[in-house]
């Protein structure tokens, strides 16, 4: 069933402030300010609201692993979300072992999440250096929230992390067990990026296996 946004909701953006998550880490964006407006501003509402995270390990507190992460934006419209990416320092600029997560509201980038913990993640790694990484970054953002990778609510979110050697981008999905559905996805995932080369499915649950599926 094909999902439609409330008419009569707010549409709002919010750049969160470092103190009120992890006020140790250094936010990726500086600009923006906080907004909130009415439909009658003539934005563009999403199907979601999301979430955009940053995680930076060289904070981690070695009793909390969720202390390296910390939550920079969230935005509801188009034009929200071109503001948060005009203002975001581009992934191929990512200090090594950092991270961008861009998940919906209510969900955290966590296998142990309750939206997360049955579902998997679609990966592919990208050796460097490598000139297409932020083409391909923004294109699986824009495939998500544009709901033309899935337009049936089996996403998650997506992430992008820098390694020493690589880039890893990877979209995670609710339900690992059904195949078909996981296909479908993949084979978005693809067409969306004009990736040729495979990516490879992982449930959460299996994550000592190497994979599950490919495409």
């Amino acid at each position: 069933m094909e999902r439609k946004h409330d008419p009569t909701q707010w549409y709002d953006a919010e750049i969160y402030d470092s103190d009120e998550y992890i006020s140790s880490i250094e936010s990726p964006i500086k600009t923006i300010k906080n907004t909130k407006t009415t439909p009658n501003d003539n934005k563009h509402p999403l199907l979601d609201t999301w979430t955009l995270w940053y995680d930076d390990p060289s904070e981690k507190n070695s009793n909390d692993w969720k202390s390296s992460m910390l939550k920079v934006y969230r935005f509801s419209t188009v034009e929200d979300f071109w503001v948060l990416y005009n203002n975001l320092r581009p992934a191929s600029l990512l200090n090594k072992r950092t991270s961008y997560s861009l998940f919906k509201e209510g969900i955290t980038p966590d296998w142990d999440d309750n939206h997360c913990k049955n579902g998997g993640r679609w990966y592919f790694c990208l050796r460097l250096p490598n000139e297409n990484i932020d083409d391909l970054w923004l294109n699986l953002l824009l495939g998500v929230i544009g709901s033309t990778i899935d337009s049936n609510n089996h996403i998650c979110g997506c992430i992008v992390e820098s390694r020493p050697k690589e880039m890893r981008l990877s979209l995670w999905t609710k339900h690992a067990n059904n195949k078909a559905d996981q296909m479908i996805i993949g084979n978005n995932i693809k067409k969306t990026l004009e990736y040729a080369p495979g990516i490879s499915f992982q449930a959460f649950e299996l994550m000592h296996n190497r994979r599950m599926y490919m495409v």
